[in-house]
């Protein structure tokens, strides 16, 4: 599963609004069990994908400009 806020947005005019509610309620218990982990250079994680729900939260202070190579 992969939710972002932004998918609830697209979605809700095309729900009604039961299930708009129950979308929005299960949107805030998902955000409300999220943990962030701000990697370092050589840090790696490995997420079970069967396990753990995961998403890519927006690029960090001056990641935009970090050139590929590194």
């Amino acid at each position: 599963m992969r939710c972002t806020a932004k998918m609830l947005a697209e979605s809700e005019s095309e729900l009604d609004e039961e299930h708009a509610l129950a979308a929005k309620e299960l949107a805030d218990q998902v955000v409300a069990g999220q943990v962030s982990y701000t990697l370092q250079r050589g840090d790696f994680l490995i997420v079970n994908q069967h396990r753990w729900v995961h998403g890519r939260e927006p690029l960090g202070d001056g990641q935009d400009g970090v050139s590929p190579e590194n």
